[in-house]
This record gives structure tokens, C-alpha cells and sequence, in this order.
């Protein structure tokens, strides 16, 4: 095997502290790929990553990210959360993938027992314990030396009594080892809005209307079932926002496959596909990613008991390893079963008719499945109690909630609880939703606590809930329920809100740039549409103005526009023509272009360009300022003139990170007195040239290093200024725009 290391540094900035980890990758030949246990073990898959190296620093940015394999021919960078060595390296159909993996040193846990502070501390290897003490991650103990799988570990004989001893998230029982339990699990009593306008329902991409139902993903990406609204939101993390990925964007609701009706229940699988509990037209919609209509995948679309069918379904929960679905069947009183491309369910609890005893359920909503006991946790919620249900066993245990079905709201009572969770420690967490509060109950234990909501109390402040449905915890044991709020959100005005691509003229394909007239029309380069299209003020399709569609190098053609700018004056679109490496001219109405720079050819002579990104129009000189990409200098190119000028970066192509050099940059902008400002795209910064100046300041980000605090960004790729020179900067893989004040 052919080994290589990649070293990269990985800066992490807190409030207070600032740490470096190191990280080194080994890579396997060609003709390999990762094969992994379990489909939770896919941390991320990620297209359009163009080098091997690309790959390995997107693996050093995610802290879960141990393992990787890429394809340097299909450009595919699959992340996995796991060791190399809880996989296996297999054979790959394709000779050019390749396997990356973190090398396990012993200086990697050096910090080992030592002291830490959790509220700040980041280290990539081990975990700050709330005792503020360096410990190993989950499903890893210490061995003396380093952190490794608990799997290598029987946890059942004293010989293996010391490794427990030593890991702090593991505890010694006397002939055994297993999971310490936390028992000071607190949360702030204080909501933090994350979804929604309190008290205010709408169809608006900011707005809710009584949401139910919630998912969220491996990236903390929340998914809403926005009941009332008849659709599925998307709610990217720390976004004012969400995207309907089921339903309609407009609030329609029906019983057409593009159509949702009531939606109470959603989870969504590792490949981003929807599953809708799509409660009023009794039936599971599944709508694969970037679909815009689902398919039925459980329930016939009409209320009745047949084992095929659903009655007013509540909830889902999904089986990551095997695919198969459980749902809370709610007005037939049954939890029912459907394994993959199964046209029929099997019931695997109650069934039995509505009642008290422990072999019925009555009116369950929430389902929780706990994959390593093989059990659903249930919201048996006219019951009044929460029970666990062995998968194969006849009956119920108890587990929150009185046994009877009696309601109540002490801290041993609830009061029509609708949704549940469990943490990997066993700990219950329960939407109490008629005593408007969030219970915890630690496990083992009937006595709950109220970590959110007053008991009791109806209201609409940070401190209150109404009414909660659902409650889900993220990887850091952040609840996330229906605390809503006043926010900011984007209007969509070219292209579908819901993110659906394609190439008719109401869809966008990757489009790259924007440019906005004095009457608000929008011209877009619809880049892998090969195009710019017009969308008029307010118009719900697009125009073709330049392009025909279909790549290609003639006149009337466009190859991956990446850019365009306009003159205000005479309406002229410049384009910049990225992979036939030329800037075209188009004229108001024109069916064709003119070359106004570039066509020869990709190169570093001055007659060339080398995939030219972004465009800069200016008008007083009669003359563009181009980012020639892949040649890492800015030119300018007066237009009627059969060469560049240099004005930014190395004349023979080469990049680098000093003043006086540029790493493939991608956007520019000049101000009114002639200064350059350059998105210096893989230095992660942007610099600054002053009129006739080559030697650049760095006026935003740390050259070379990447992160998402205020501080740093992550592959800018564009820029604009305003009119008082507040640079606005499209920090792409930081999925932000950062605004940087002029003083």
C-alpha cells in the first residue's frame, strides 16, 4: 500500500481560547473505496469536490469526519464518522478512487485526564467531560495509551475492568462495563428561536402554521412537518428561513402526489429523501431529494384497518440500517411495520383496540425506535404514559406516566404527552403537551423534570410553551421544538423556492451570478443551463437572453458562464464565458454574442484567459477587470483591445499567499477610486489593491486558514461593496454572506 501524509492545520477560535489540532491523512493506491457497517456511519456526501486534497480538508473541517474516500473522476468526496479499522477497504469498480484515513498517533491523546473547559474547549480527539476533564469520545476507551473502539473490548471479565476505569464515559459496575450516567442533565429554561414568527402563522419561507412533526439530519439541518401549511420545510441550520422539500411552497394542500394534507410526522434518511406522514390522506409520502412529488410508501390513501392501510397516521420512525419504516397508526391504535418496497405493513404493537391494558395502545403519536434494544419507546397519549414496546413481544412495560391512564401534573404524571426521545443514556425526554412543558426523565427513573416550559402555564415568551407536539435532541443534546420568533427571511425571486433545479424557464440549474437593473428585472447566469436568463419584476419564468442551452463554443453558445455585469447605460450584458475561456458581449435583443476578450485558448499569454470567474465592468475606462481563475491574477482588458493588463497577482500564472500573490480568485469589485478588491478564494481572504498598486492588503479573513467564526471565512467566492464601502462577501462553503463595515 502506498502511503502518503497530508498535514493540515485546523484553527479553532472560542470566546476566549484559541487551539490547534493537527491532522494527518493516509492515503490507500487507486482502485479502492470504504465500505462501512451501518448507513449511520456516512457522515456526508459531497459532489463537485475537485482534488483529492479538496476532499481531505473537507474531512479535517468536520470534527465527526475520520474516514474518506474520493473519485478523482466522478469528483465524489464520501465523509464517514468512524476509524478506518471499524470498516473495511475494499476493491473499487473504479480505478480512480482512493481511501483517506486519520493516522492514530499517540500524541493525539496527550492531553489525555487532563485538565479541560467544556464550556469553551475543542480538541478533535477527545471530548471535555462536565467535569472538565479530557476524556474519549463516545463508543471509544482509553487503553493507556490512546482512544480506541469499545468494540475491541468485552467489557464483561476484570481483565478489562482498569481500560473502563480509565475512560470517564464508562463506568464499572463490579463484573462489567457500560455508559456512565449523566445525572446533573440541565438546559437552559430560556428557548432560543430556531423556526417560525411567535404567534403569527403564514405561508411566507420565515412562517409556520401549527408545525408537528420534526427531523433533524447529520449536519443539525432541521425538517418541519408544517401541518397546517400542508408542507415539509427545510430549515438549514441558524438559517431566518426554511425551503419546502414536500408539499407546496404556497400553503396548497390535496391529495395529488405533489400534495400534502395535513402533515403531522417527517423523517429524513442519510441521502436527504423526505419521509411525510401525510396525516389526512392516510398514507407516507416518500419524496426522494430534489423530487418535486413524493411516492405513496405505506397506506393506500384511504382510512380503514387492513394491514396495507392507515388510519389519521401521527408519526415515523425509521430504521437507518435496513431501511424500514414504523408508524404510530394512530386512529387504529397500532404501531405498524413496512420494510423497503413492501406494499403491506405488519403490526408490531397494540392492534388490540383502544384501552388501558398493556396490550393495547391508545391513540399513540410519537414514536421513538431504539435500534440496539429493538424496542419502540411509544406516546401512548390518551393513555396519559409513555411505554416501551420490545418489537415481537405481546405487550408494554411502563416507563413515564401512569400505568392506569390517569392525567395529571406532578412531576410522576402527564397530561396527553404526543412526542418522546431518548438519548444514547437511556434518559426520556417528553413533549407533555396539554401541561405545556418538556419532561426529562433520567433513565430508570419515573420521576420527571421540567426542563422546558411552565407546568401548567400557556404563553408565548422565550420561558413558555403552547401546547408542544414534538421534541428532538440534536448531537449535542440541544432540544429543538416549537419556541417561535420574529426573523428575517430571503424572497425567492428567480428560480422555486423549494430548490428544485432543472431546465425549463421556471427552473435554474447552478446558477453562479446576479445582476439586478434600475427596474428590478434579474438577469441570471444560469450556469449549468448554459445561459443567462431574465426574469422580469415579478414574473414566475425566466427568459433566455444569452446562450442557447446546450453548451458549446460558438457565438450564439455559452460553456459554464460563471459571471455578468451589465452597462447601465446601454443595457450590454458582458458574460464571462468560464470554460471557453472568454468574455462575451451581448447586445440588448441580440440572438448572438461578440468576444470581447479571450477565445484563444486557455493559457497565461496575454492574448488568453484561463477560466475566467468574475467580471467587472468599468464603464469610464471602457474596460473589464477580470479574475482569471486558474492563471491566479487579476487583468484588465479594455474592450476593443486584443490583450490584458496586470493589475493583481503573478503575470506567469503562479498563485500564492504573500501580498503580492493570488490562490485562485474568483470575484472582483473597484471602487470608485480605482482600488481593487479581490475574493481571494483559496487563500480564504479578500485583499485589497490600491489604484496602481500590486502589493495587496488583507482586508477580511486569515490568509490560509479557514473557519466559521466572524474572523475567518471559507472559499469566498464573491464580493460586492455598497455605496459607503461596506464590503458584503459570499463566504460559500460557510453557506453565509458576511458583511464587513467600512470605517
Amino acid at each position: 500500500m502506498l502511503i502518503i501524509i497530508i498535514a493540515f492545520l485546523q484553527s479553532f477560535i472560542s470566546i476566549t481560547n484559541q487551539q490547534q489540532y493537527q491532522v494527518e491523512f493516509k492515503l490507500t493506491s487507486f482502485g479502492l473505496r470504504f465500505q462501512y457497517p451501518n448507513i449511520s456511519d456516512l457522515y456526508s456526501v459531497q459532489s463537485n469536490v475537485f482534488s483529492t486534497i479538496r476532499c481531505a480538508m473537507t474531512c479535517s473541517a468536520a470534527q465527526e469526519c475520520q474516514t474518506f474516500d474520493y473519485d478523482t473522476s466522478s469528483n465524489v468526496c464520501r465523509l464517514f464518522s468512524i476509524w478506518s479499522y471499524q470498516g473495511t477497504i475494499v476493491a473499487s469498480t473504479s480505478s480512480t478512487s482512493l481511501v483517506g484515513y486519520v493516522k492514530q498517533t499517540i500524541g493525539l491523546y496527550s492531553l489525555y485526564g487532563k485538565s479541560c473547559n467544556s464550556s469553551r474547549d475543542i480538541n478533535r480527539y477527545l471530548l471535555c467531560t462536565s467535569g472538565n476533564l479530557w476524556s474519549c469520545r463516545a463508543q471509544l476507551v482509553y487503553n493507556g495509551s490512546a482512544c480506541q473502539s469499545d468494540v475491541a473490548y468485552s467489557y464483561t471479565t476484570a481483565s478489562y475492568q482498569q481500560e473502563c476505569l480509565q475512560n470517564q464515559t464508562m463506568v464499572w459496575n463490579g463484573t462489567s462495563c457500560s455508559p456512565a450516567v449523566v445525572t446533573s442533565l440541565k438546559w437552559n429554561a430560556t428557548g432560543i428561536t430556531v423556526a417560525g414568527v411567535t404567534a403569527i402563522s403564514g405561508t411566507t419561507p420565515n412562517k409556520l402554521n401549527k408545525p408537528q412533526g420534526l427531523s433533524i439530519d447529520s449536519n443539525g439541518t432541521l425538517y418541519i412537518a408544517d401541518q397546517n401549511n400542508c408542507r415539509v420545510q427545510k430549515w438549514l441550520s441558524g438559517a431566518s428561513n426554511g425551503t419546502t422539500v414536500a408539499g407546496q411552497s404556497n400553503g396548497t394542500c390535496g391529495s395529488g402526489p405533489s400534495l400534502l394534507q395535513t402533515p403531522q410526522g417527517v423523517i429524513v434518511d442519510s441521502n436527504g429523501n423526505v419521509y411525510a406522514v401525510d396525516t389526512y390522506n392516510n398514507r407516507v409520502q416518500l419524496w426522494s431529494y430534489g423530487a418535486s412529488f413524493g411516492k405513496m410508501v405505506a397506506g393506500t390513501g384511504i382510512s380503514n384497518s387492513g394491514n396495507n392501510q392507515l388510519s389519521f397516521p401521527r408519526n415515523i420512525a425509521r430504521d437507518p440500517t435496513t431501511g424500514t419504516l414504523y408508524i404510530s397508526d394512530t386512529w387504529n391504535n397500532r404501531i405498524m411495520r413496512y420494510l423497503v418496497n413492501a406494499s403491506s405493513g405488519t403490526v408490531v404493537a397494540g392492534g388490540n383496540g383502544s384501552g388501558t391494558n398493556r396490550t393495547q395502545l391508545y391513540y399513540p403519536i410519537g414514536i421513538y425506535l431504539d435500534v440496539a434494544s429493538n424496542s419502540l419507546y411509544i406516546a401512548n397519549s390518551y393513555c396519559n404514559n409513555i411505554v416501551r414496546w420490545v418489537i415481537g413481544a405481546t405487550s408494554w412495560t411502563l416507563v413515564a406516566g401512569d400505568i392506569n391512564g390517569r392525567s395529571g401534573n406532578s412531576s410522576t404524571m402527564l397530561f396527553y404527552p404526543y412526542g418522546v426521545e431518548v438519548d444514547f443514556m437511556g434518559n426520556i425526554y417528553v413533549a407533555d403537551s396539554s401541561n405545556h412543558r418538556i419532561q426529562l426523565f433520567q433513565a430508570g427513573s419515573m420521576n420527571g423534570t421540567t426542563i422546558a416550559g411552565v407546568t401548567g402555564v400557556v404563553g408565548s415568551d422565550p420561558h413558555h410553551l403552547n401546547y408542544p407536539y414534538a421534541v428532538k435532541l440534536d448531537s449535542q443534546l440541544n432540544l429543538v421544538q416549537k419556541w417561535l420568533s420574529g426573523a428575517s427571511n430571503g424572497t425567492t425571486v428567480a428560480g422555486q423556492p423549494n430548490g428544485v433545479s432543472g431546465s425549463v424557464p421556471s427552473l435554474l440549474q447552478a446558477p453562479a451570478s446576479v445582476v439586478v437593473d434600475s427596474n428590478r428585472n434579474v438577469y441570471v447566469a444560469d450556469t449549468s443551463n448554459h445561459r443567462v436568463q431574465l426574469w422580469s419584476y415579478g414574473a414566475s419564468f425566466g427568459t433566455m437572453v444569452a446562450g442557447t442551452g446546450f453548451r458549446g463554443s460558438a457565438n450564439n453558445q455559452l460553456n459554464y458562464p460563471r459571471d455578468i455585469t451589465r452597462d447601465p447605460n446601454t443595457g450590454t450584458l458582458y458574460i464571462s464565458d468560464c470554460s471557453n475561456h472568454r468574455i462575451m458581449s451581448y447586445l440588448v435583443n441580440a440572438s448572438s454574442g461578440t468576444v470581447v476578450a479571450g477565445g484563444n485558448g486557455s493559457g497565461t499569454n496575454r492574448t488568453q484567459l484561463c477560466y475566467p470567474q468574475a467580471i467587472y465592468l468599468d464603464v469610464a475606462s471602457n474596460s473589464l477587470y477580470i479574475a482569471n481563475f486558474y492563471c491566479n491574477n487579476i487583468v484588465r482588458w479594455v474592450i476593443g483591445a486584443t490583450s490584458w493588463t496586470l493589475v493583481a497577482g503573478d503575470i506567469n500564472g503562479k498563485s500564492g499567499n504573500s501580498s503580492t500573490m493570488l490562490h485562485y480568485p474568483y470575484g472582483v469589485e473597484v471602487d470608485c477610486m480605482g482600488n481593487i478588491y479581490v475574493a481571494d478564494t483559496y487563500n480564504h481572504r479578500i485583499q485589497f489593491f490600491r489604484a496602481g498598486s500590486m502589493n495587496g492588503t488583507t482586508i477580511a479573513g486569515v490568509t490560509e486558514i479557514y473557519g466559521s467564526d466572524p474572523y475567518h471565512l471559507y472559499y469566498p467566492f464573491s464580493l460586492k461593496l455598497d455605496s459607503q464601502l461596506n464590503l458584503y462577501v459570499a463566504d460559500c462553503s460557510n453557506h453565509r454572506v458576511q458583511k464587513f463595515l467600512h470605517y
